[in-house]
């Protein structure tokens, strides 16, 4: 399974239902997860003889913390799409006829974000899991005076000023940016 800290577009889960097993992790390894109300969301691997597989005890941890995902980790309990929130582990529990605009309106990230800055942000996110503040304080200032950032800056600010959608250049080829 790719990670999900290796796509450089941002990645929408929409949970709609039972959300377990390798699909548990296809949400995990989402940027951001929606569920529906009545949506359940449950590891299962101790039930099943398992290790936390494909990562899931890296994520886990990151997402909602050691106590929450020990708990579902050792327990292999369903929770439901409002305990998910409440522990961090979706950002949005809506109704389950909201559940599919949501996640398209989401979308709409495309249209008025720099993919770029998506991609470099997804990129901070990921490395400053590691990172002291200082470390990543440093990143953030190097990548804001690089000047292939300067394009997508004065778009940002001029579709501003000027009240109109922006119009940023598509994401680069992984090799002319990082």
């Amino acid at each position: 399974m790719s990670h999900g800290l290796s796509v450089r577009k941002p990645m929408i889960a929409a949970i709609n239902g039972g959300c377990a097993g390798i699909g548990f992790m296809q949400a995990l390894v989402c940027d951001l997860r929606f569920a529906a109300r009545g949506a359940k969301l449950a590891t299962a691997f101790a039930q099943r003889g398992l290790p936390a597989e494909f990562g899931a005890s890296w994520l886990l941890v990151r997402l909602v913390g050691q106590g929450h995902a020990l708990d579902l980790l050792l327990s292999g309990r369903a929770v439901s799409a409002e305990e998910a929130l409440e522990m961090g582990l979706v950002q949005r529990v809506l109704a389950p006829e909201d559940l599919v605009p949501a996640a398209r309106d989401a979308r709409s990230l495309a249209a008025s974000c720099s993919p770029s800055a998506m991609a470099t942000i997804k990129a901070q996110v990921a490395a400053d899991w590691t990172r002291s503040h200082a470390e990543s304080f440093e990143d953030a200032r190097a990548l804001v005076v690089d000047p292939r950032r300067r394009v997508d800056f004065a778009e940002g600010v001029a579709s501003y000023a000027e009240r109109r959608a922006p119009r940023f250049g598509p994401l680069p080829a992984r090799k002319d940016w990082s």
